[in-house]
């Protein structure tokens, strides 16, 4: 079956879902060292072997998908704990603990192994302000990554240094912003900025900064934190949005017009 991107896949969620999900990965996470925090455990499961053993864990993963609603459809508990050796399952298990009413709605739109690295993101990503303002489909397809990359550091320490964990899909996820490139690759307005920018830089037109000024005040957080990333401070002035503190975008284009007063007079 073709990799369906998160964004096709998510556009019909509105923002109370965002909401809920970063709400649910604020949260704070769970003291592995304390056992009483295992009774938090959400699945009505009569544990038979203590939870040190690594079917025991495979066996509540799959039981946990179940009860909320969004089962795993291929992956059963036998083929995790083939796949998997017990320092990874535990990162899954931590993260279903600390977050575990991530939204269903968000659940049935990932695929298996996507349902399950977004606990382990959940766990290894405590902060989420680089992606608070992005599209859901970016919030999600950062914390899956996450996920992915954790679950592989932890094979290849604890396991096999030689051989990487293969993650089936997990290549869509190494591909360095895959939702964001993806996402605004067909926005006719970002185009159109993206034209400007290089006909500015290529040809030295100040003249241009106006009419880029005006389109960027026509864009919403999300397609300038895009442009943002990629083209800096410099380029953008006053509507650049930091990745590491998102700030209130103003309406203004009172840099560039500055600039472009200062580059007339100095034509004078």
């Amino acid at each position: 079956m073709a990799y369906k991107h998160l964004e096709d896949r998510f556009d019909d969620l509105d923002d109370s879902v965002k909401e809920k999900f970063l709400s649910e990965v604020r949260k704070e996470r769970i003291d592995p060292t304390d056992r009483k925090n295992w009774s938090k455990f959400p699945v009505n499961y009569e544990r038979g072997r203590p939870l040190s053993y690594k079917y025991a864990w495979s066996d509540e993963i799959v039981k946990f998908f179940k009860e909320k609603g969004a089962p795993l459809e291929i992956i059963n508990s036998q083929y995790l704990y083939n796949k998997l050796n017990r320092k990874v399952i535990k990162r899954i298990v931590y993260g279903m603990i600390s977050t575990p009413d991530i939204p269903v709605e968000i659940l049935r739109k990932l695929e298996d192994w996507e349902k399950i690295c977004i606990y382990a993101g959940a766990w290894v990503k405590r902060d989420s302000s680089d992606v608070e303002y992005n599209h859901l489909s970016e919030i999600v397809g950062a914390y899956v990554k996450a996920g992915i990359n954790k679950l592989e550091k932890v094979h290849v320490l604890n396991y096999d240094s030689k051989r990487q964990l293969k993650i089936p899909g997990s290549q869509n996820y190494h591909k360095a912003n895959y939702v964001q490139e993806r996402l605004f690759s067909d926005d006719s307005s970002i185009n159109d900025i993206e034209n400007l920018l290089t006909e500015e830089a290529k040809n030295q037109n100040y003249n241009l900064q106006e009419r880029i000024a005006i389109k960027l005040d026509s864009l919403d957080k999300n397609q300038l934190s895009y442009l943002s990333k990629k083209y800096g401070k410099d380029r953008l002035g006053d509507y650049y949005i930091s990745p590491e503190k998102p700030v209130q975008i103003k309406n203004s284009i009172n840099k560039l017009m500055n600039d472009i007063l200062r580059n007339s007079t100095s034509d004078k």
